[in-house]
C-alpha cells in the first residue's frame, strides 16, 4: 500500500489534474471569441482540493467544477451532461506511473448526470455523495468527461477530468522521526546489547480508520509497517502489527503516547527479528 499511496488522506482530498499544453489552455485552438460559448471542466488544468472530515456516513459534496469559459459571452441556459470515463484513470497511470483504481462503486453515488449553466451561474459543481470509511486504505480516482452540451460547444482541451480521491484523519501526514534501535544478542535484554541503530527519517502515517495509521516501523523503512492507534480522551497510543502490509508481531514497550498540541507521537515499543532476537525502539515521531 505505501508504494501506491507514498509519493501520495477524520479527512477526504480531492485532487484533479489533467496534462495539457498550457500555451493551448491560454490561446486553445482558435483566436479567442467571447461570441463562441465554451463549456469545460475548470480542474482540467488547475489542481484543486476539497477535504472533508472522515466518517462512516455519506456526505454530500461537489466532485468537481463545470463552468463556461470565463471569456465566453453567455446569453442563454445551458444543460450539460457528463459521464464516468475510467480509460482517464488508465491513460493517467500510463502517463505518470501511478496505480489510481477507480473509486470502489460502494464509497460513493453521483446523485444527477446533468448541472445547468445560465448566464447569471455560469459554473457549478457535480453533486456526489461520499462515503469517508470505504474510501481509506488505497488510490482511488474517477475519471469524468462531458459529453453533451445543449447550449455552446466542448472544449476540445479541457472536456476529461481526472478527480483524485483520498481520505486523512487527524494524525495522517508527513512526519520526521528520530530515536534509537537497540538489537540484543537473543530474546532478551539479559543477552546483551549487539548494536544500537540511530533513528532519522521522513515518513509518512496513512489512514487507516478514524483513530488509527500505519507506518513504517523505525528501523525499516519501506520493509515493515505497523499500526498507530490513538485514544482521543487519553492520547496513550497502542503499537501494533499491520494488517494492510503484514509484518511480524509487535508491541508496546512502555510510555506510547500523542500530543495533539505539537503533533508529536512519543513511541516506545519491541520486535523481535527474523532470528527471534529482540529488539527495542524509543521514538519520536514529529509533523511537519
Amino acid at each position: 500500500m505505501k508504494n501506491i499511496i507514498l509519493k501520495s488522506i477524520v479527512l477526504i482530498t480531492i485532487a484533479t489534474t489533467v496534462v495539457a499544453c498550457k500555451k493551448d489552455y491560454i490561446y486553445g485552438d482558435i483566436v479567442p471569441n467571447t461570441d463562441r460559448p465554451m463549456v469545460e471542466f475548470t480542474d482540467s488544468k488547475n489542481s484543486g482540493t476539497l477535504s472533508l472530515s472522515y466518517g462512516t456516513s455519506q456526505v454530500d459534496t461537489g466532485l468537481t467544477e463545470i463552468r463556461f469559459d470565463p471569456r465566453s459571452t453567455v446569453t442563454q441556459n445551458s444543460v450539460v451532461e457528463f459521464k464516468l470515463n475510467n480509460t482517464i484513470i488508465s491513460d493517467y497511470n500510463t502517463a505518470n506511473g501511478t496505480a489510481f483504481e477507480p473509486l470502489p462503486v460502494n464509497a460513493y453515488t453521483i446523485t444527477a448526470n446533468q448541472v445547468t449553466l445560465t448566464p447569471s451561474e455560469r459554473k457549478k459543481k457535480i453533486p456526489i455523495k461520499l462515503l469517508p470509511s470505504a474510501i481509506v486504505g488505497g488510490a482511488y480516482a474517477l475519471g469524468v468527461t462531458i459529453t453533451t452540451s445543449s447550449y455552446g460547444e466542448i472544449s476540445s482541451i479541457a472536456h476529461n477530468v481526472l478527480v483524485v480521491v483520498q481520505v486523512k484523519n487527524d494524525y495522517e501526514g508527513m512526519y520526521h522521526a528520530t530515536g534509537q534501535r537497540t538489537l540484543f544478542n537473543g530474546s532478551t535484554e539479559a543477552s546483551g546489547i549487539a548494536s544500537v541503530f540511530d533513528i532519522d527519517d521522513d515518513k509518512y502515517l496513512y489512514t487507516i480508520d478514524q483513530t488509527t495509521v500505519e507506518t513504517d516501523v523505525a528501523d525499516l523503512i519501506g520493509s515493515a509497517w505497523m499500526f498507530l492507534t490513538v485514544n482521543p480522551s487519553t492520547h496513550a497510543v497502542t503499537v501494533s502489527p499491520s494488517t494492510v502490509s503484514p509484518t511480524f508481531a509487535l508491541s508496546n514497550n512502555g510510555s506510547c503516547t500523542y500530543d495533539p498540541q505539537s503533533k508529536t507521537f512519543t513511541l516506545n515499543y519491541k520486535y523481535f527479528n527474523g532470528a527471534g532476537n529482540l529488539r527495542e525502539i524509543v521514538e519520536t515521531i514529529v509533523a511537519y
